[in-house]
């Protein structure tokens, strides 16, 4: 048995991902092989996708990629089921307004890029991404971050540049390994 480690669908007109695919799904090729999903990096950008399917997080993702699609909104259960491996992430140039409040489980998150999306603020324990390394917040509508935004210690790129933020938390001063931002 193989285990499948890239789905490449980028670059097409695919509106809808359907059911997708089930947790640890059995895809049997030409010569009746089974592949297993794991450690998966999914690259779905360039698409026209409005939403995603409820049971996407259960295919041990370890990098997805969705940008340049129509997102207006993620499931609840997307940082429910993906959490524990999924590193890098980027869901830019979308219509996202809000992030689901499940979106703070991707703990070992290191890089998110969230630019130019259409958010207005962020979930309340955002801080809990405690491995995220880099962040692109870029052109979005945010007019304030959560406290909890100071606990991404390891925080070193922060990018902030066209929002509309107003003041930063008090938290703010506890980003000690910050090197690049861009406010």
């Amino acid at each position: 048995m193989t285990s499948i480690q890239y789905i490449e669908l980028q670059n097409n007109q695919l509106t809808s991902l359907g059911k997708f695919l089930p947790e640890r799904s059995c895809l049997y090729g030409w010569y009746g092989g089974c592949y297993y999903i794991s450690a998966l990096n999914i690259s779905l950008e360039n698409n026209q996708l409005a939403s995603l399917p409820e049971n996407i997080g259960k295919m041990g993702i370890s990098s997805i990629s969705l940008h340049h699609n129509k997102l207006t909104t993620l499931p609840e259960s997307f940082g429910q089921s993906m959490y524990y491996g999924t590193q890098i992430m980027d869901l830019s140039y979308n219509k996202l307004t809000t992030l689901p409040e499940s979106f703070s489980g991707f703990v070992s998150l290191r890089t998110l890029d969230l630019t130019n999306n259409e958010l207005a603020r962020l979930p309340r324990d955002f801080g809990k991404l405690e491995n995220l390394e880099t962040l692109k917040l870029y052109t979005n509508q945010l007019t304030y971050l959560p406290e909890s935004f100071g606990s991404l210690s390891k925080l070193r790129s922060l990018d902030l540049f066209s929002n509309k933020l107003g003041t930063l938390p008090s938290s703010f001063g506890n980003l000690t390994n910050l090197e690049d931002l861009d406010l």
